[in-house]
């Protein structure tokens, strides 16, 4: 969009917005492990949110001005921004009494390094 804000100079402002999100859900079972039900590695399930947003916009001011039909002056003035929100929320746990309880918010063993709940500023964080 644009403006004309006196003769000779106009406002021009692009803005865009980028939204993200991302629902993981993950599950190992004890199967898959070959592992004794006592091992961290079985029945282990994860589930992420993640959202972020991008807020982008492109203001421009120019200035143009004739003088006398022979000198022509051209001005231009950009100012670019760009905004990040974004947050976060995962639950891992492990050793659920079955691997039919797929839900990590099940009751399941969770009190090792590393599981748990646990969010934060949204990022581009993997989990593999």
């Amino acid at each position: 969009m644009y403006y004309d804000i006196m003769p000779g100079m106009r406002y021009t402002m692009n803005l865009s917005f980028d939204v993200n999100t991302n629902k993981v859900n993950r599950f190992l079972p004890q199967t898959a492990t070959g592992k004794t039900w006592t091992d961290s590695w079985v029945n282990r399930a994860f589930d992420k949110d993640d959202d972020s947003y991008y807020i982008y916009t492109n203001n421009q001011l120019n200035y143009t001005k004739n003088f006398y039909n022979v000198h022509d002056l051209t001005t231009a003035v950009n100012f670019m921004t760009n905004e990040y929100i974004g947050n976060f929320y995962d639950l891992e746990t492990s050793n659920s009494a079955s691997s039919l309880l797929q839900d990590p918010s099940l009751a399941n063993k969770y009190r090792e390094g590393g599981m748990g709940f646990n969010s934060g500023p949204g990022g581009d964080e993997i989990w593999v």
